[in-house]
């Protein structure tokens, strides 16, 4: 079966007729810092209650997830980032209705990793009150 025709099946469940899967990222930016979390997001606008299963992907080779990446349906969560994990990641849905299936595959997102974030207390006075500060250690 042909992609507009696959497509066809579905625009009843869309208002705009586009099919498509987004990919967000949380925290939001260009960068992320070492050792920060990340969520990445998998998102099927107007088509969410006909998606059965999602799939995550990265451009480089990498070995097998460890414990910090947690796959989860549409979320794929990585804590304690590292600069190897710097790298593009993009989702893929899998909607079905019936007899009728479509793969939709989001645009990839570039995750960049940089600098640690340093965090230090100064004290204002004397006593128990601190300034925190943060920023990035170069």
């Amino acid at each position: 079966m042909g992609e507009e025709r696959r497509r066809t099946a579905f625009r009843g469940a869309s208002t705009s007729g586009s099919l498509e899967a987004s990919v967000s990222v949380k925290p939001p930016g260009p960068n992320i810092y070492l050792g920060e979390s990340v969520l990445l997001q998998c998102t099927v606008e107007s088509l969410s209650a006909f998606v059965k299963s999602y799939w995550w992907f990265r451009s480089k080779p990498h070995r097998a997830p460890t414990p910090r990446h947690l796959v989860s349906g549409d979320s794929y969560f990585i804590t304690a980032i590292t600069r190897e994990e710097a790298d593009r990641y993009w989702c893929q849905a899998e909607c079905r209705e019936n007899r009728t299936e479509v793969e939709l595959k989001a645009r990839p997102v570039s995750l960049g990793v940089s600098g640690e974030q340093q965090l230090r207390l100064q004290p204002l006075q004397r006593g128990i009150r601190f300034l925190l500060c943060t920023g990035r250690i170069r």
